[in-house]
């Protein structure tokens, strides 16, 4: 069997090892063990509880380089990493959609890195190198605001993913829609 650490049900440690398993074919004896945070679950893959356990690849470099665990591959998201969403009648989506504009306004400001600034914030609150902070601003991109469509595409992805990993119930009314 393959034993995934996760740190909660539904969190990406668990849809993405969920998609991992999808895509290789991995149906039977599959385990997904609830052990905690990063922390917890590099001790349980070091100990044995558990085989592996997927993560943000730039916070966990800097136990990669250490030696305390080991990178045995990278599994990317098939859909954007954060996506905002309510329903189309909602009245929340102006406040939404402003607070987003407001939100992507202080991240370009950020990711414009004046005088080296914000790697090393990067640098100092997550114990990265200034390399790999200065790598992971650089490969950040942000989407359109404005837009109101996710491609659908991208939308049925993380539908399925989701339904898949058991975070949405099989059979959801959404299905309909997202066909």
């Amino acid at each position: 069997g393959k034993r995934f650490g996760v740190s909660r049900m539904g969190s990406g440690s668990h849809v993405m090892a969920a998609v991992m398993a999808k895509d290789r074919g991995w149906n039977e004896g599959l385990e997904f063990l609830v052990v905690g945070g990063f922390s917890e679950l590099r001790d349980a893959v070091n100990s044995g509880v558990c085989d592996v356990f997927l993560w943000e690849k730039f916070m966990t470099k800097p136990f990669h380089d250490s030696g305390v665990v080991r990178t045995i591959g990278e599994v990317p998201t098939p859909w954007p990493c954060f996506v905002l969403a309510c329903k189309k009648d909602s009245p929340a989506q102006y406040q939404l959609k402003r607070a987003l504009q407001q939100a992507l306004q202080c991240a370009k400001t950020f990711k414009l890195n004046e005088d080296e600034k914000s790697v090393s914030l990067i640098t100092e609150a997550y114990g990265l190198a200034r390399g790999d902070a200065s790598q992971w601003l650089e490969a950040v991109q942000y989407a359109d605001p404005l837009s109101s469509a996710m491609e659908q595409e991208h939308l049925l992805s993380a539908f399925t993913a989701l339904k898949s990993a058991g975070v949405i119930a099989k059979s959801s009314e959404s299905d309909d829609r997202l066909g």
